[in-house]
């Protein structure tokens, strides 16, 4: 039996655009975060973070951006090389760490 092929349709050109909008703000907005040496990524983490003076999980820091717990863990280690975030022992948890705004980030978020 032959299958009856027929065009995408309209939503699937609404995606098409939808997809292309997309990709032009993340371009644009790796355009703006330049000027602080940030990927938009980055500055998304910094941004959680800053509404969690105490610090918040790499697992919590995954769902808040809804990313992979291991692109957390490069984004975590590349801004804690930067000295942006440090890392803290969790008293409730000893086998989670618990990341933090350093100074240095609090001060450059003034």
């Amino acid at each position: 039996m032959k299958r009856k092929t027929s065009s995408p349709g309209p939503r699937y050109s609404a995606l098409i655009q939808l997809l292309r909008t997309a990709e032009e703000l993340w371009n644009a907005s790796r355009v703006f975060f330049a000027r602080w040496d940030l990927s938009p990524s980055q500055f998304n983490l910094l941004n959680v973070l800053s509404d969690f003076p105490a610090g918040c999980t790499q697992s919590d820091l995954s769902r808040q951006l809804i990313m992979h717990r291991s692109n957390v863990t490069g984004l975590v280690d590349r801004l804690e090389e930067r000295r942006l975030v440090t890392r803290k022992e969790n008293a409730t948890d000893r086998r989670a760490w618990l990341v933090v705004l350093t100074p240095a980030a609090r001060n450059r978020a003034g």
